[in-house]
C-alpha cells in the first residue's frame, strides 16, 4: 500500500511541478496529463481487489523517462523532473503487496459442487 501512496504523491507532484519549477510547453502539458492519470491508477490500486491496476503506471513511468528525448524538452528542470519521477513511478509500480484477504472465488463459487465427472 505504501508504494501506491508514494505514486499518488508523485502524480500530484507532476501536476504541480511545472508551476513550482517554472517550465511550460510540451513538458508541462505531459506532466499535467500524466499526473492525474498516475494518481488515479494508484488510488484505484489501494484496494486489495484492484491492486493489479498499479501495473498500469509502468508504461506511464517509462514514457516519462523517454519523453524528454522524443519530444525534445528545452528546460533542464523539466528533463530531470520527468526522468526522476518516471523512474520512481515505474519502480514503485513493481512493488507487490502481501495478500491478506481473498475476494470472491470466480466461477467456482457459482457452481461449487460441479466437477469434471458430471459434465
Amino acid at each position: 500500500m505504501w508504494a501506491q501512496i508514494i505514486n499518488i504523491v508523485l502524480g500530484i507532484w507532476l501536476m504541480a511541478s511545472p508551476a513550482i519549477l517554472g517550465y511550460n510547453g510540451v513538458a508541462a502539458d505531459i506532466d499535467h496529463i500524466l499526473g492525474p492519470v498516475v494518481a488515479s491508477f494508484a488510488i484505484i490500486a489501494l484496494s486489495g481487489c484492484t491492486r493489479s491496476v498499479s501495473k498500469c503506471n509502468i508504461p506511464l513511468g517509462f514514457w516519462l523517462v523517454i519523453a524528454p528525448w522524443i519530444l525534445q524538452y528545452e528546460n533542464g528542470n523539466a528533463i530531470a523532473n520527468d526522468i526522476f519521477a518516471g523512474l520512481l513511478i515505474t519502480g514503485f509500480s513493481f512493488v507487490k503487496r502481501k495478500t491478506t484477504e481473498q475476494y470472491g472465488g470466480g466461477w467456482s463459487m457459482v457452481w461449487p459442487f460441479r466437477t469434471e465427472k458430471h459434465i
